[in-house]
């Protein structure tokens, strides 16, 4: 809501252009949610995936923190440009 206000004050969007001003601001806001979320998701698959496994991983802050001293952020991140090209096709 406050990007689409944000484009009618400034002038980027008329009432005319609703549908295109609403389109842009539900990908945007599509676009934040999923780089906001994607690092939790990502340690979430983690810890589920280590419990299956024989090395298990006690807790969320010890995965978080396994794959920020072995892959650094990038590693929180991994698959992040696959899953934002496939979202809208979903």
């Amino acid at each position: 809501e406050w990007l689409r206000s944000h484009a009618y004050s400034s002038g980027l969007a008329s009432k005319q252009s609703s549908d295109r001003t609403n389109a842009v601001c539900g990908a945007v806001a599509g676009l934040l949610g999923q780089t906001v979320t994607y690092p939790i998701d990502t340690v979430r698959k983690r810890l589920q995936a280590s419990k299956q496994s024989a090395t298990k991983l006690p807790s969320t802050y010890a995965v978080t923190t396994e794959v920020l001293a072995t892959e650094g952020v990038r590693g929180l991140f991994k698959g992040y440009s696959v899953n934002i090209v496939k979202a809208p096709l979903a």
